[in-house]
């Protein structure tokens, strides 16, 4: 319970965050800048890359997973993804159930009242 009432920029959020205090008014700030530069961004056309996010104290880049593939390799199997193998019977296509059309109700009133 007492770790929950330390405050912002304490030795052990320090020792967390790589020797930085950040406290929630730098995480505030940070999310203020990300949404101008971005807006900035996007006001301008989109012209550039896209702005990235304010890096925070702590947090893990991104690492790719897997081997890079070219965008036309990439095309060419997601085409033949699902094709079925040579001599093989076609799926059958399952065609979708039809709506009953909604009943109109009557407007206004009580039904067969006067």
């Amino acid at each position: 319970m007492l770790v929950r009432q330390l405050p912002d920029g304490c030795a052990l959020s320090r020792a967390r965050n790589g020797g930085v205090a950040w406290t929630t008014e730098h995480e505030l700030l940070a999310a203020v800048f990300d949404v101008l530069r971005g807006g900035n961004w996007q006001r301008g056309g989109g012209k550039g890359p896209r702005p990235k996010p304010l890096r925070r104290p702590g947090a893990k880049t991104a690492k790719t997973i897997g081997t890079p593939v070219a965008i036309e390799e990439m095309r060419q199997i997601l085409d033949t993804w699902d094709d079925p193998p040579a001599g093989a019977a076609p799926a059958p296509v399952k065609k979708p159930a039809k709506k009953k059309p909604a009943t109109k109700r009557p407007r206004g009133g009580v039904a067969g009242g006067s």
